[in-house]
């Protein structure tokens, strides 16, 4: 589904010039980041997904960050 969107997108628009780039966040990530640091868990692919969604708010996206 998510390959289908992604094809469909870059048909209409390969430069993915309509697309920021910038990813939000629900609060979940952060909920589950901080709960890992309480029990101690290390949790490094989830940190860095919030880190990067962080990220691609900061600055404007690049086309890697838009795909």
């Amino acid at each position: 589904w998510l390959l289908d969107l992604t094809a469909d997108a870059l048909a209409a628009d390969p430069q993915l010039a309509h697309y920021s780039g910038a990813v939000a966040d629900s609060g979940e990530g952060r909920w589950t980041i901080d709960a890992a640091v309480e029990q101690a868990v290390p949790v490094p692919v989830l940190s860095s997904a919030l880190f990067a969604r962080f990220r691609s708010r900061e600055q404007q996206g690049t086309y890697g960050d838009k795909l």
